[in-house]
């Protein structure tokens, strides 16, 4: 039927015109990953031309941010007949670096076999800027209210203790007094006035990071495990390997160390957990390494997923997002759970305006 070929071949002339003219990248490839064809929108934003990439593997763009098991499992969704959609931190032509967002689809034919792959992109890099500049500006917040909620507590309730504490000395010195049953009492109130200001040094101490300040990421995160050694019914333990100080900003090791505050927390308050280990270690000269396991009752992942009240693991995802970093957690019941954060030891810093993602 010669009127239908003519209305196919117009519909294919409007399709290949629309694509072209698409404000989306589009790239189509083989069933192994070849490509076959971009659109102008992919020469425009990669600075690649067709020619340059065609008979490519589109991993020609890769930063080697994607993991493998993150490239596996794409592959694994999409070789199954199913649409796979993510982000890939890519590299253009020139180097520069940027985001995608990709929605990747099989195209079958007749038979149902797999003969190529579509994939529509679209360039986020400005949207995860501004959600970087967001986040920053939001723990910023945070970190200012901690900052000045963690004096208040150290300068004034910490005084009034201590000056508890002289006046009960005093009282408790024997040449003032002989009433032995008072003396019983005082000594009750001595040895709470001493574990009131133990807790609200930690906690101040918790809120303001002063540790962290004045020697670093490593002597705070060990006053962390020491801390939580004296007062709670758990066995911390640090290791360090190749980590040091002069690695990041002040800024950056500040995220690190809430990210270190959020897991331990939970560890104490909810995994039953008798031993945890927190360790520091740098791969290749491009990542630092921050790993934190317990050997407790481990962690639902369904319960965490309906629980929209779950901030603390939904902090410490929004800091590695905003650090640029990767995490995986494992955890299976009653066998503890596991913090793998990778973070690229290349950060520019963390309250640049324009310079936020790159």
């Amino acid at each position: 039927d010669i009127t239908k070929e003519k209305e196919n071949v117009q519909l294919v002339t409007k399709l290949f015109k629309a694509i072209e003219n698409s404000p989306t990248i589009v790239v189509i490839t083989d069933k192994n990953g070849i490509i076959e064809f971009v659109n102008p929108k992919f020469e425009k934003v990669t600075g690649y031309t067709f020619k340059e990439v065609k008979g490519l593997n589109p991993h020609v763009l890769s930063t080697g941010y994607t993991t493998k098991a993150a490239y596996k499992k794409m592959w694994q969704t999409i070789s199954s007949g199913e649409n796979w959609q993510g982000e890939f931190k890519n590299k253009k032509k020139d180097g520069t670096v940027y985001w995608e967002e990709a929605i990747i689809t099989p195209v079958k034919n007749e038979e149902g076999i797999i003969t190529n792959y579509i994939a529509l992109k679209e360039d986020i890099t400005e949207k995860k800027a501004q959600e970087k500049k967001f986040l920053y500006a939001l723990f910023e917040a945070q970190e200012n209210e901690k900052l000045k909620f963690g004096e208040i507590l150290h300068d004034n309730l910490s005084q009034i203790l201590s000056a508890m504490s002289f006046f009960i000395e005093a009282v408790l010195n024997p040449k003032n007094t002989k009433d032995q049953l008072k003396i019983e009492y005082l000594q009750k109130i001595r040895q709470l006035t001493y574990d009131a200001q133990r807790e609200s040094r930690n906690i101040s101490h918790g809120l303001m990071s002063k540790q962290l300040i004045e020697s670093g990421l490593v002597a705070a995160t060990i006053e962390v495990c020491t801390n939580y050694n004296l007062s709670k019914n758990i066995n911390f333990t640090f290791k360090n390997s190749g980590y040091h100080e002069d690695l990041f900003e002040v800024e950056i090791k500040q995220n690190i160390f809430r990210i270190i505050q959020e897991i331990t927390t939970n560890i104490v308050s909810h995994s039953q957990a008798t031993k945890a280990t927190i360790k520091f270690s740098v791969k290749d000269n491009e990542w630092f390494i921050l790993e934190v396991n317990d050997n407790g009752i481990g962690i639902d992942e369904t319960q965490i997923k309906e629980n929209s009240k779950c901030f603390g693991l939904k902090n410490i995802q929004q800091r590695v997002a905003l650090l640029n970093g990767i995490i995986k957690r494992n955890s299976k019941p009653n066998m503890g759970t596991k913090y793998i954060i990778k973070l690229p030891l290349v950060l520019e810093p963390i309250n640049s305006e324009l310079n936020l993602l790159n």
